[in-house]
């Protein structure tokens, strides 16, 4: 007698199966993909693996209690990748027109604003720099950071922050430049007007302030291309293409990561990060694509 065939199983149990995989790299394939569960993906972040875990926190699906769990997480990446996560939420919600956040966002928001790791509070503070969404107290918090690349961002632009609150808020500041960036509030919103700004500060200013075509034309002009170029590397998202306009212009690794996120609305995950300080491409490759906007005709552009 023929014994009868085992019923196949359906995508959930497949997909359940797989996250408790012996694997490695099968586990981390389901951590990626973004028609997982919830539960699932929570079971995940408490993977022994850091790069499951990792890939987790850069699921734009994973449930805010395991970003909430991963924003503790021992390993520096995958706190790192929190962040960018938990940006990439609030500056959703700021664009939909929310007022409020939700409690779990705001206890990770909480969690790496305190976090150890300076790049991880830094990354935060220039997300969050002109932010109204974000809880007073978490600016107040990364305004009396005592590293200027965290706290100098929110002292500059809060507009949170009254006049009325920097008397405590510079009395005793850890952060030696703090008065400086105070004192530079209220800068003129047309720092880039002209194309022969190149800082980094200056950029970044002009993003902030609205100051979208400025910052386009001055990436043209530097990397000798053209307006239309520029355009269409931010419209269709061409992050590399992106990374060699701004090394061209002179630009900062760490402010190309941000005018990708601020300009080409990239998702951090999306978007080239900086490679220990610099950039991640070689400088061979950086020059190969530069070359190759400036090949490309106006036509092909579009």
């Amino acid at each position: 007698m023929k014994s009868k065939p085992s019923p196949s199983l359906t995508d959930y149990e497949i997909t359940k199966r797989d996250a408790f995989s012996d694997n490695a790299v099968v586990r981390e394939k389901v951590a990626q993909r973004l028609d997982v569960t919830p539960e699932i993906l929570y079971h995940l972040a408490t993977d022994q693996n850091a790069c499951i875990r990792q890939a987790v926190a850069g699921n734009r699906n994973a449930p805010i209690h395991a970003l909430e769990l991963l924003a503790d997480d021992h390993s520096d990446v995958v706190r790192t990748a929190v962040a960018l996560q938990i940006i990439d939420i609030v500056d959703y919600e700021e664009t939909a027109g929310a007022t409020t956040l939700a409690d779990g966002i705001v206890r990770v928001l909480d969690k790496l604003a305190r976090d150890p790791l300076d790049t991880v509070r830094t990354m935060l503070a220039e997300a969050f720099k002109a932010s109204w969404l974000v809880p007073k107290a978490i600016i107040m918090h990364l305004a009396r950071d005592p590293v200027a690349a965290v706290a100098c961002p929110i002292l500059q632009w809060s507009p949170q922050i009254i006049d009325a609150e920097f008397v405590d808020l510079l009395d005793a500041h850890p952060c030696t430049q703090a008065r400086a960036a105070v004192a530079s509030r209220g800068a003129s919103k047309n720092a880039l007007t002209e194309p022969v700004l190149i800082s980094d500060r200056d950029f970044r200013r002009a993003v902030e302030m609205g100051e979208r075509q400025a910052v386009i034309a001055a990436l043209a002009a530097h990397s000798q291309t053209s307006v239309a170029i520029i355009q269409h590397l931010l419209r269709h998202r061409q992050t590399k293409g992106l990374l060699a306009a701004c090394w061209a212009t002179g630009l900062s690794a760490s402010t190309c990561y941000f005018l990708q996120l601020k300009l080409a609305h990239l998702r951090g995950i999306d978007a080239i990060a900086p490679r220990n300080g610099d950039y991640a491409l070689e400088r061979t490759e950086l020059n190969w694509h530069l070359e190759l906007l400036r090949s490309m005709r106006l036509d092909t552009a579009d």
